[in-house]
């Protein structure tokens, strides 16, 4: 509904989409049709229920200015929002209670000498320097200093005052800017301390776990969140651990910013120690103890909610969503009244005025007016005859934690759907099964057809739930049904072919035959994989697309002719694969030149690649520390020397984690880069024949491989 006042003529006591299921406390939506249905309906549906005030201020808004005006906008709606959300950094307010601010190193005079020399040096965007200016760190007004370490594949660090801070990301170029453009009474005026502390905030860092079996998805754009998801639960935990500066005594409770119900569970011991003051110099604080009921049920915070800011390159960004239903970022203008409101709406609750009007305004922010954020007819025709079905059978669940329907087959077999989120996957479910044979769930791969994607959500997902719920009888429509019930012994005998019946008896007089028999085929397929080594098909199943992909085998090493004319979606993954390949190759003491700026190449041994955008080698050299490489010269104009100094394990968080950004800008719905990546090394270091065809060193020193 478009306000509290029903004024789309629905029954608030009921779901907006299937009108059966009553809708949950301070929303819109039941619980089925708020997991199952909104993440793929036409439009990003909001939570909760959206004022007509709020709707009203935001269609004068779009009214009285384009969409090329983003100042003028976001000034415009931060207007509407109280002092306190526009002005909350402003005057000087102890962060940290039990910390006292170091001495200054500098008198005020000097500091704003060269405060003012750093702030001349960044706004020329000399993109190297100003990351060597940051890192040096530059005074602020009181004598405190900041210190900005920031760079591709690596988290935020901002030292303040002596204090470490680290953050997943930082927009240290963007606020040095911001702060260029002030004057130095308003620079003086505001509580920087306070500010960075809450910059940093926003994006926790989260505790990653080193190893062979870690898997990428697990950091931060987190479990594939893309940048899509805001955990309030562990944002408001790291703010509150700031304002107060308790160490927190959580008994057997282990804290894990990554995990939801950790967060849930540390944030009552946490929000104990904060007082008065505190509630009232963060608007937001104040709004999530009237949401929460002076926190004593924090149920709210448990619902998906969506990342409105993202920092990218050193810069704060809003998310808007495009004419094509696609998100776009527009970076925040140099005013920090309007970063402060813009701030304090993200971290305000879905519900509140200023958090649904910046909501209202970026998903409509190409549009005239706002458009009736409800489902369309058909989903919610779909929805009714879905959520009637579970409703109807007992063997058909909704598991609130796990946000996915919960269906018990035939067979004795348990599965889970799940529904994707639109920017997740162009499938729209995944299912995954178990068996008292497999009690952990093992991924089904369901590749679903176009003609059935365009169907609304809620009848993709009754069709899939009326073959599960009847496995035994309806397996054959879905070869991978079929199959995960014949790898777990779920199939009767009856459905074995006539081929397993024929040989059945007569096992162990053929068994000699059999075998002779396999070996002669595996060389067959040895030989013709040897013989046409320019092609391949990846051995298992893309876990995005749900179907078996095949492309060119590449030959090691890839020349510049081999990638010139590429796009970067496919350039990129087979320029790093390249350097990893002659990095992780080479032996100790092995150099390196590494280009400073594009149209220079990068050489190591006898491998030559001209790399031609500063992207491009800024990921080389977040990689040449992971790969056991240590700079040994930087005096040469054209180049870096690099030489290497040990051999260290494969870090596929790294590659992960300098790869997802560009992936997002050049790719963002394709296959991971650092999957393709991996495996494109993998059968590059399993060509020994092409690097001795081509006389290559890199075959001499494999021991050298970690």
């Amino acid at each position: 509904m478009l306000g509290n006042d029903g004024a789309d003529g629905t029954n608030s006591n009921l779901c907006m989409c299937c009108g059966i299921e009553p809708a949950m406390d301070g929303m819109r939506w039941g619980q089925i049709c708020h997991a199952m249905i909104r993440p793929r309906t036409s439009r990003t549906m909001p939570s909760t229920n959206i004022r007509q005030k709020d709707i009203e201020i935001v269609d004068k808004i779009l009214d009285q200015y384009s969409p090329q005006a983003t100042l003028s906008r976001l000034r415009e709606l931060v207007k509407s929002f109280p002092e306190k959300d526009r002005s909350w950094a402003n005057g000087h307010h102890l962060m940290v209670r039990n910390q006292k601010a170091l001495n200054p190193v500098m008198s005020e005079e000097d500091a704003a000498k060269l405060r003012q020399y750093v702030f001349k040096a960044i706004d020329e965007d000399d993109i190297e320097q100003c990351h060597r200016l940051l890192r040096r760190g530059f005074p602020l007004p009181g004598g405190q200093w900041v210190t900005v370490l920031e760079g591709p594949g690596t988290p935020s660090t901002v030292v303040l005052d002596g204090k470490i801070q680290v953050s997943r990301t930082f927009p240290g170029r963007h606020l040095v800017k911001i702060m260029s453009k002030m004057e130095e009474s308003q620079i003086a005026s505001i509580d920087w301390n306070r500010f960075v502390k809450i910059l940093c905030t926003l994006f926790p860092t989260t505790s990653i776990r080193r190893g062979r079996a870690f898997h990428p998805f697990r950091f931060a754009l987190g479990r594939n969140r893309r940048n899509a998801d805001f955990c309030y639960a562990s944002v408001l935990f790291s703010q509150i651990n700031e304002l107060t500066g308790c160490e927190l005594d959580l008994g057997n409770q282990r804290w894990d910013p990554e995990n939801l119900s950790s967060a849930l569970t540390a944030l009552p011991y946490a929000v104990e120690h904060l007082t008065q003051t505190e509630y009232e110099e963060q608007p937001w604080l104040q709004r999530w103890r009237e949401v929460t009921e002076d926190w004593c049920d924090p149920s709210f915070l448990k619902h998906d909610n969506q990342a409105m800011i993202q920092v990218r390159d050193g810069h704060l960004h809003i998310r808007i969503r495009s004419r094509a239903n696609r998100t776009k970022i527009r970076k925040l203008p140099l005013d920090l009244s309007v970063w402060q409101g813009i701030i304090s709406a993200q971290l305000s609750p879905p519900g509140s005025p200023q958090h649904d009007r910046l909501w209202l305004l970026l998903e409509n922010w190409n549009l005239d007016s706002v458009a009736p954020a409800v489902p369309d007819k058909p989903d919610q025709t779909a929805a009714k005859l879905l959520v009637n079905r579970v409703l109807d059978n007992n063997r058909i669940n909704l598991l609130e934690r796990e946000q996915s329907l919960h269906i018990e087959g035939t067979s004795g077999a348990h599965y889970l759907i799940k529904t994707k989120p639109r920017y997740n996957s162009r499938d729209s479910l995944m299912v995954s099964g178990r068996t008292s044979k497999s009690p952990s769930y093992q991924g089904i791969c369901i590749h679903q057809p176009p003609d059935q994607l365009s169907l609304p959500i809620g009848d993709q997902i009754y069709t899939i739930v009326m073959i599960l719920v009847e496995d035994l009888a309806n397996h054959s429509l879905i070869s991978t049904i079929t199959e995960f019930l014949r790898r777990n012994d779920l199939l009767e005998s009856r459905n074995r072919s006539d081929w397993e019946t024929y040989f059945e008896p007569n096992e162990g007089r053929n068994l000699r035959y059999l075998q002779r028999r396999n070996r002669y085929l595996n060389g067959l397929v040895e030989r013709e994989r040897n013989a046409r080594p320019r092609f391949a098909a990846f051995e298992e199943w893309d876990q995005q697309d749900g179907h078996l992909e095949h492309e060119p085998l590449p030959v090691f090493p890839l020349t510049d002719a081999d990638l010139v004319n590429l796009e970067p979606h496919l350039r990129i993954p087979r320029l790093i694969a390249n350097a990893l390949v002659s990095l992780r190759g080479s032996p100790i003491g092995a150099e390196a030149r590494v280009p400073r700026a594009p149209g220079d190449s990068f050489m190591v041994l006898r491998l030559s690649n001209e790399y031609q955008s500063q992207e491009e080698i800024d990921l080389l050299r977040s990689f040449l520390p992971v790969c056991g490489w240590q700079l040994e010269s930087d005096e040469d104009a054209e180049a870096q020397i690099w030489r290497r100094h040990a051999s260290l394990e494969w870090d596929r968080t790294a590659i992960f984690n300098g790869l997802a950004p560009i992936q997002e800008i050049h790719n963002p719905q394709g296959r991971p880069w650092w999957a393709t990546i991996e495996e494109m090394v993998a059968r590059f270091r399993n060509q020994p024949w092409a690097m001795r065809r081509l006389n290559h060193p890199l075959i001499e020193h494999e021991s050298a491989e970690d």
